[in-house]
């Protein structure tokens, strides 16, 4: 039976085995973080590409906001207007401010 090599500080040294495995571990490690890495990297693709996508959305929307003849307008879910035109201000002659209560707009509509 042999006796295991010492190291000059009295721990095991180490074997090619201990090397080999080692070695595996850092290669594993390095392949996860590139992995993660890359995937980091896509996710911010989406990300800017999805910013991308809403900020030309809404560029078009205003666009037709400021230049249509027709009466356009937003409101979210409440009924509080989020967007208005400027030929709705000069069609009612009414000022509607964002967040307005839903009755800014609807007063102006006729009940029929």
């Amino acid at each position: 039976m042999t006796r295991p090599t010492r190291s000059e500080n009295g721990k095991p040294a180490p074997t090619e085995a201990s090397h080999d495995r080692l070695l595996d571990l850092l290669k594993e490690t390095n392949e996860q973080l590139v992995l993660s890495a890359l995937r980091a990297q896509e996710a911010a693709e989406r990300a800017e590409a999805a910013r991308l996508a809403t900020a030309q959305s809404e560029a078009r929307f205003r666009s037709l906001v400021t230049t249509s003849a027709a009466i356009v307008w937003r409101a979210d879910a409440a009924g509080r207007v989020e967007v208005d035109a400027e030929g709705w201000r000069r069609f009612t002659g009414a000022t509607v401010e964002a967040g307005a209560p839903a009755g800014g707009w609807l007063a102006a509509l006729h009940p029929d």
